[in-house]
This record gives structure tokens, sequence and C-alpha cells, in this order.
């Protein structure tokens, strides 16, 4: 599906799982390399960036944790990015794209806002609302994290085994979307710096900061989520130790006391109150290996 926009004389065409057909009409239109257009029929495995006379080529992945419609939490965009006009070419509904959208087309009809006088703006406008929306996913993390602390020290270090491996698994996830991203971003930052001008500079510092920044909190939350880990285990092992002293002790009471009532019913009756004398006699041993079970500090 084929999606138009325009803001001040900039275009912005977005492929939704394009087909052979859009492809080959928005290739015309645009004039695109052959090879570059037949790239944007299947996903491309890792992230990069070319640089053609007219126009930039960039591969980006991008995490979807919280929200996303496929088996896949990592999502690619391909950008083409002329002068005048930008070329998204996508195969899942990607939220951030969606939302971004709607703020483009809003600007486009009230004429407001400032995307910049060339398709590279909006490039830049483009990619710093899809690291805020990585940022978001991190945040929803962090909360998950929290409540694993709040969890561990209330008692269900148990339960918490598997949320903390499901946290584990998905800092891994967006760790793996976007870990090509600071040396893509940095042959970006050459290529776009070449193509629109030395004023394009800045905004791409901005842009490596945001990743940059991004890749930090997910160090911090990946360090976080490990010493949670080691402290639940502790805590599991603890609980299980402690448990298996209590089951130790009791076998250290009950099994003398088994033995005994078994020798006794050998010649269970001879006199009477001999069965009160046997189990007083019990009691008796029973509450001596317990008192000597606390004296030793194993209960």
């Amino acid at each position: 599906m084929i999606t138009k926009y325009s803001y001040r004389g900039v275009h912005w065409i977005d492929l939704d799982c394009p087909t052979y057909e859009e492809v080959t009409s928005i290739a015309e239109q645009f004039k695109l390399n052959a090879v570059l257009a037949s790239e944007l029929l299947t996903p491309t495995l890792k992230s990069k960036v070319d640089l053609y006379r007219e126009y930039l080529y960039l591969v980006l992945h991008f995490p979807a944790i919280k929200n996303f419609h496929v088996g896949s939490t990592s999502q690619e965009i391909d950008f083409i990015v002329g002068k005048n006009f930008i070329i998204t070419a996508h195969y899942d509904t990607i939220d951030p794209l969606q939302e971004f959208a709607k703020v483009f087309e809003v600007q486009s009809i009230l004429d407001r806002g400032d995307m910049g006088d060339h398709a590279g703006y909006v490039l830049y406008h483009l990619l710093q609302h899809i690291y805020k929306r990585t940022e978001d996913e991190i945040e929803h993390i962090k909360e998950r994290t929290a409540t694993i602390e709040q969890e561990i020290f209330s008692g269900k270090e148990t339960q918490m085994v598997f949320e903390i491996s499901k946290v584990s698994h998905d800092i891994l996830d967006i760790t793996n979307a976007i870990r090509h991203h600071e040396n893509t971003l940095d042959s970006l930052s050459v290529a776009a710096v070449r193509f629109f001008g030395s004023d394009f500079e800045f905004p791409m510092v901005i842009i490596k900061n945001e990743q940059f920044r991004i890749r930090n909190e997910l160090n911090n939350h990946k360090d976080l989520i490990s010493e949670l880990r080691a402290t639940n285990n502790t805590l599991v092992s603890t609980k299980q130790n402690e448990a298996m002293k209590q089951l130790s002790v009791s076998a250290f009471i009950f099994l003398p006391l088994g033995i005994m009532a078994t020798l006794l019913q050998i010649d269970f009756v001879s006199r009477p109150h001999d069965f009160l004398f046997t189990i007083a006699g019990l009691v008796i041993l029973g509450l001596f290996l317990y008192a000597f079970s606390k004296r030793k500090k194993w209960l």
C-alpha cells in the first residue's frame, strides 16, 4: 500500500508491504536504481547506508517489544532520502511511523511547525520519534524491573525466576535490534553531511546522541537485571537449603521415634498402662531430640 504526504514542497511516500507494481511505479517516478528498488521488496538482514548521486539509502532495524504485529520483535524500515522527497518501506505495521504520519499530516494541513527546508530534516524528526518510542520500550522494562525487585524482597523469589528471564530476553531483543546502529549512524552522518551540506551535521549529532543514550540505558538495565538474578538465585538457594535443613531435622527427630515404636510393638501389652508409658516415653524422647536440635541451632 502506498500512502503519500506533502509538506512545504517535501514529499513523503510510505510503502507498507509494497508489491512489485507499487515499487516499480515509485522507482520510475523518482528514478531509483533498479537494484535498490528490488531491495524494497524483501527484508534486509543488516543495517546499511548507501550514498547515490540523487539520494541516500538507509536501512535500520528497530525493536518492538510492547507493540509488535508479527512473530519477530525487530522491525525493518528502509529510507530513501532525496533533497525534496523521502520514501519509507516496511513489511509490518509500525506504530511510530503511523504516529509520525499523523503529526506530519496535521502540520501539512495547518501549515504549522518547522520540519526544515529539505527531506533530510524529515528523516531527522522521524528518527527522533522512533528513538523516543524505543526509549518508551526501555521505560516499560524499567517498570517491570522495579516490580520484580519488590516481589523478590516480599518472598516471591521463586515466581520471579521466570519474570527475570522474560525481562532479560526483552533486553536482548532490543540490544540485537539496535546493535548495528552506532556504526550505521556514523556512516549516515558522513554521507548526509556530504549530501545535504555542513548544516546537517548538528542534527546528525543529536540523532547519534539519542542512540548513545539508549545504548547506555540498555547496558544499565542489563547490569541491574544481572544483579537481581544473582540476588534472586541466592534467596531461592537459601530457601531451598532451609527447607532441606528442616526436613533433615524432622527426619532426625521422627526416625528414632518410629524405630522405637516398632521395637515396642514386639511385646506391646504385658502390663496395664504399658501403652500410656510407651506414649510418654516416645514424647519424652521426641522432646529431647527437639531440644538437642534447638541447642545445635539446627532449628
